[in-house]
């Protein structure tokens, strides 16, 4: 009899252990599909920026612009503001309405590509990285707008604030990814 006992109570046991460690296993899942997201908007920019070398009309540069208070990622061509003169631009994201153009209208803005919202169980988390875009052809990054800028990361972390993911990239394009 009593070793039933002792065998009910390890089992009630080992199930909340087994629960608690699905649901970290969830939150981490969760954390890396949406590290993936940020990776795929800056390779998405940079492939972009290099197909559009030689187009007529083409835009100054593609870029990513990360959201906190939304947590949302946009995806952004950066257009000229007069003709094909791209010296004018700014190199960071400008919401449409903007004062680089008319409310609501990409000429002489910033058009949005695509808007991608992460996860609600996840939230960005120290941002440096704000903007960055690819200027075709080789293409020159510029992060946050300033040339003098080699690097710079963003954060997100789950809701409970376990475990985070740091995103970094520099400013020769290449993207590191580690969670801790």
């Amino acid at each position: 009899m009593e070793l039933l006992i002792v065998i009910g109570i390890t089992v009630i046991l080992l199930s909340f252990g087994f629960s608690s460690y699905n649901r970290a296993a969830e939150r981490q899942l969760i954390l890396f599909r949406e590290q993936n997201k940020i990776i795929s908007a800056l390779d998405k920019a940079k492939y972009l920026a290099f197909s559009t070398f030689g187009q007529e009309q083409a835009p100054c540069d593609y870029g990513v612009h990360l959201e906190a208070s939304n947590n949302t990622i946009i995806i952004f061509k950066e257009l000229p503001i007069l003709g094909n003169d791209c010296a004018s631009i700014n190199n960071v994201y400008t919401p449409p309405g903007g004062p680089f153009g008319p409310p609501g209208g990409p000429i002489g803005g910033d058009e949005i590509v695509e808007t991608i919202k992460l996860d609600q169980a996840v939230r960005f988390n120290n941002l440096i990285l704000n903007d960055i875009v690819f200027i075709p052809p080789a293409p020159q990054i510029i992060i946050n707008g300033d040339l003098s800028i080699q690097s710079a990361s963003a954060e997100i972390t789950d809701s409970g604030g376990a475990t985070v993911s740091s995103i970094t990239i520099t400013k020769n394009g290449q993207i590191t990814a580690q969670m801790h």
